[in-house]
């Protein structure tokens, strides 16, 4: 075995982004985001002195039996930077180790039974704004001219604010607040950010758009609209600000395997990227 296996407690955080950063890989794989979003229990595959790493977040089913899953908020994990050989032994350990395997990857490098997956990105680094937003969908057009003219973005409210709109809804509850509430929030001192559409009539939030910043680049975590909102297009406004702004150069709109969804995306000019998604279970455990 080449590697070692850390839990990330033991981790060298300054060593481990530095190896993220040689490579470019995304948030995901980053140290102080996978303790925000993972309660406890996430590991690193180190190579050598960090050489190469990889991540994987393990949990206990009835406290007793393993299994490998995504954390929240984290797409897939950049498994680029590894050898085919590297890439089978370390997915050879998961298997060995755990009942079952639920584990996305950037790079597909077997013959491993994966599902493709499309994520969606807006590379702003070759275009000015103007000429992103001229190439726009028609529709998206009509909708914007829309919800500029009655609504408002609010930028940056309190965290008392913010937490009493997110613990309204009940996708945030299940999703973040039931499971990560503690470790959560720890984003928002560092990387998370989040805008409001709210009605200019009524001064109401009627959408939510929670994101984080990483090496110029924004990753949609959290995208919300109210069914009022969705009849302003609250979203088309929140993201064309966000692509408004100079300092961001590439947006990652996340994917969605839901159609109308990555055609909403794709008036933006989103382009997408493939990655894969591998959902493997033992024969052997017990269950």
């Amino acid at each position: 075995m080449n590697f070692k296996i850390i839990h990330r407690s033991a981790i060298d955080a300054q060593k481990w982004n530095r190896c993220l950063e040689k490579y470019q890989m995304d948030i995901y794989n980053e140290f102080y985001f996978l303790n925000a979003v993972c309660i406890d229990n996430w590991y690193g595959f180190v190579w050598g002195d960090y050489d190469k790493i990889l991540p994987f977040y393990q949990k206990k089913k009835w406290g007793i039996i393993p299994y490998v899953c995504m954390p929240p908020f984290c797409q897939k994990f950049d498994n680029s930077p590894l050898t085919r050989y590297e890439w089978d032994e370390a997915f050879k350990y998961l298997k060995q180790n755990n009942w079952t395997v639920d584990y996305a990857i950037l790079d597909k490098k077997d013959d491993e039974s994966c599902q493709k997956r499309f994520n969606f990105i807006l590379n702003k680094t070759d275009s000015a704004q103007e000429t992103i937003q001229e190439s726009y969908a028609s529709l998206l057009k009509k909708n914007l001219s829309k919800a500029k003219r009655d609504l408002d973005i609010c930028k940056e409210p309190s965290n008392s604010v913010l937490e009493g709109f997110l613990n309204d809804l009940p996708i945030f509850k299940e999703l973040v607040l039931k499971k990560f509430s503690s470790n959560f929030w720890r984003l928002k001192t560092s990387k998370l950010r989040y805008y409001y559409a709210c009605d200019k009539a009524s001064d109401k939030p009627l959408a939510i758009l929670m994101y984080a910043i990483f090496s110029s680049r924004v990753y949609l975590l959290f995208p919300y609209s109210t069914e009022e909102g969705k009849k302003k297009q609250a979203m088309s406004l929140l993201i064309n600000h966000i692509i408004e702004d100079s300092a961001v150069k590439i947006i990652d709109f996340e994917g969605s395997s839901i159609e109308s969804i990555a055609n909403f995306y794709a008036q933006f000019g989103a382009e997408k990227q493939t990655y894969w998604t591998i959902h493997w279970k033992s024969r052997f455990f017990p269950i």
